[in-house]
């Protein structure tokens, strides 16, 4: 008994061990100023703002964003609050993301972070407040940035920020957006962006926030023509298919037990065809599931510059296979089956295996 203790605690510890072992591993993508643009803001109730990433951002990479004011001294202004984004997947260069007060999902909130819709200003940055490295700034109080942050609504331009492209000031509105347009490059947004001529807002109307698709052409390293997951006895199979991968260097299959966001990085595929102009097929079994649960994949497609676009999720549900059980079953003596006329034989030979040739002649004998 102590021994089979021992060999279970052993197989429990062992899986905790793997569980553990299986954990996303996040790390920070280091961002400078310019690697992301503010392109719209509502001061007007419910707060929102809006920014595109100029930079691949790898997944837990963090940015903070502040309503507070940079003093003339070099430091933020006390009070109000942070908005801190954290990106749960890797995200590619072009993307728009939207905050929209309360904070949820990737946004959390540090003080109280509250627009004003007398002038205020959205400065992004990452690291430690004392050591702040900025990335962009937007003003939106008089008709440029202040020599100093004397009340809430007021902001010096921290140092390393330059007005016109990695910041931009507009005459005082509470609702503005950027212009964009499906013909923009990534390369060319700091300097649209950084134009307040290039901006159009309202005091008493909120404006739609710019979205991705809108804004800028994405590359595609590969395109798509089925993602599937299915489960099988004992294993989902997860498989793809491309119809061609002209900037793909490989894919990255993730995991999730809800549909929010993946989680949990199951395998990195290298591609079959590298820059090619025909597709492949490809499969992957994951045999780490539980019958019952429901899982979603998400796939990953990587292009040979770095940039990233995320497919999916689908979905399966799981489930163990059925016993299989034999019910009513019974022998008719009077008409028997021949194989029911070769039993006696065959119980003779497993006889003669066990014990040898004699004993299994006499229950011949005695049976026929």
């Amino acid at each position: 008994m102590y021994r089979k203790t021992i060999i279970l605690l052993m197989a429990v510890a062992l899986m905790a061990a793997t569980s553990l072992l299986s954990l996303p591993v996040h790390s920070q993508t280091t961002l400078s100023a310019g690697d992301i643009a503010i392109v719209g803001a509502n001061f007007d109730n419910p707060d929102e703002f809006a920014f595109m990433l100029l930079e691949n951002v790898s997944a837990g990479t963090e940015i903070k964003f502040t309503d507070r004011g940079w003093t003339a001294a070099g430091s933020f202004r006390p009070g109000e609050g942070v908005i801190i984004w954290t990106a749960s997947f890797n995200r590619q260069a072009g993307e728009v993301v939207l905050f929209t007060d309360p904070p949820s999902g990737e946004f959390g909130e540090e003080g109280s972070f509250a627009l004003s819709s007398t002038g205020d200003q959205i400065l992004a940055y990452m690291g430690p407040d004392d050591a702040a490295l900025f990335l962009y700034g937007f003003n939106s109080q008089d008709t440029g940035w202040q020599p100093d942050a004397t009340s809430s609504n007021e902001s010096a331009l921290p140092a390393g920020l330059v007005e016109g492209t990695t910041a931009v000031a507009l005459d005082e509105i509470d609702n503005a957006v950027w212009n964009c347009n499906a013909a923009s490059l990534v390369n060319a947004v700091l300097a649209s962006v950084g134009d307040p001529a290039n901006w159009t807002g309202s005091n008493t109307e909120r404006q739609a926030m710019p979205v991705t698709e809108l804004c800028v052409s994405l590359p595609l390293a590969v395109t798509l023509t089925s993602f599937t997951a299915s489960a099988r006895a004992d294993h989902v199979l997860v498989a793809w298919e491309t119809l061609s991968e002209l900037n793909n260097a490989g894919f990255n299959l993730y995991r999730s037990a809800t549909p929010e966001a993946p989680e949990t990085l199951l395998a990195t595929v290298p591609s079959q065809a590298p820059g090619g102009s025909q597709g492949a097929t490809y499969q992957f079994q994951d045999f780490d599931v539980i019958p019952g649960q429901t899982y979603w994949y998400w796939l990953e497609s990587i292009a040979v510059t770095g940039a990233m676009t995320l497919h999916g999720p689908v979905s399966v549900l799981f489930q163990a296979p059925a016993a299989v059980t034999l019910g009513g079953f019974q022998a008719d003596q009077s008409n028997p089956s021949p194989g029911t006329r070769w039993l006696p034989v065959l119980i003779g030979l497993m006889l003669f295996s066990a014990v040898g040739w004699p004993v299994a002649g006499r229950a011949l004998e005695r049976r026929l």
